[in-house]
């Protein structure tokens, strides 16, 4: 058998759309085939801290009602070095490694999620993700310079 692709799916976020991106994590989460993929759920604050988050996707449906990430205390670091190495760090400042991930699953929404940050973020650490790379998802959040693009390519 081989190794299972390891998967880390990032959800919250800064943005107002924080609850309803936890929710899509669930549903993400949810349907992502157990025997093929370890799904690594990384919450994001809206303060933007990065912590560890223990995820039962049922419970994240909004028919479960709204929910948050909040901080414990841990937060979750990646590695800026290539490596994709990933990293929980304690309340006292001890990190300890989770190993590599293989892929980042952004589902985050609006601003900071959408907008190129997370990728050009995930970009500067070496991490490969699901999704439009920087310069699309910058452009595509900037409605009137969309227009602007659509309107010189002759896209009514």
């Amino acid at each position: 058998m081989s190794k299972k692709i390891r998967v880390a799916v990032l959800f919250g976020g800064k943005s107002n759309e924080h609850s309803i991106s936890v929710a899509s994590a669930g549903g993400v989460i949810g349907a992502i085939d157990s025997s093929k993929y370890e799904v690594i759920p990384v919450g994001i604050t809206k303060e933007g801290e990065f912590v560890p988050y223990e995820v039962d996707p049922k419970k994240l449906a909004l028919a479960e009602g709204l929910k948050t990430v909040n901080s414990k205390g841990e937060t979750i670091r990646f590695a800026l070095d290539g490596s994709r190495e990933i990293f929980e760090v304690d309340k006292a400042g001890k990190q300890s490694s989770l190993g590599v991930i293989d892929v980042v699953f952004p589902v985050l929404h609006g601003k900071f999620g959408e907008d190129g940050t997370i990728q050009g973020y995930l970009e500067l650490a070496g991490i490969p993700y699901v999704g439009n790379g920087v310069l699309a998802s910058s452009v595509a959040m900037d409605k009137e310079f969309s227009k602007t693009l659509f309107k010189a390519a002759g896209i009514p």
